[in-house]
């Protein structure tokens, strides 16, 4: 649960976010490295994310995962306030001495 006394804000002060929005960015995108137990976490990620940032900016999201992702994984992340739209699916191929390799 999403909560303001944990989960404020970055930082006060800042400019406009939808004047920043309108400003020529870099091409981007948030990647999350989950399994599909972490789904839980995951939701209560996006939603912080969307909530103080990519409300205004409309990131998409990679998901990543050492495993094939669950049905519940796919269809809880892309019910998600603006992730869906962009969002894109990938698995991590293999490992060696700890680096994922795509």
């Amino acid at each position: 649960k999403i909560s303001e006394r944990h989960d404020r804000v970055f930082a006060t002060g800042c400019l406009d976010p939808k004047i920043a929005a309108a400003q020529p960015r870099a091409n981007a995108a948030f990647v999350v490295l989950a399994r599909n137990k972490e789904l839980e976490g995951v939701i209560q990620s996006i939603k912080s994310i969307e909530r103080h940032f990519n409300r205004w900016f409309n990131y998409p999201y990679v998901f990543l995962n050492d495993g094939d992702f669950e049905q519940s994984f796919k269809a809880s992340s892309a019910s998600k306030p603006d992730a869906s739209a962009n969002e894109q699916n990938a698995e991590v191929e293999g490992k060696t001495g700890g680096d994922a390799k795509l």
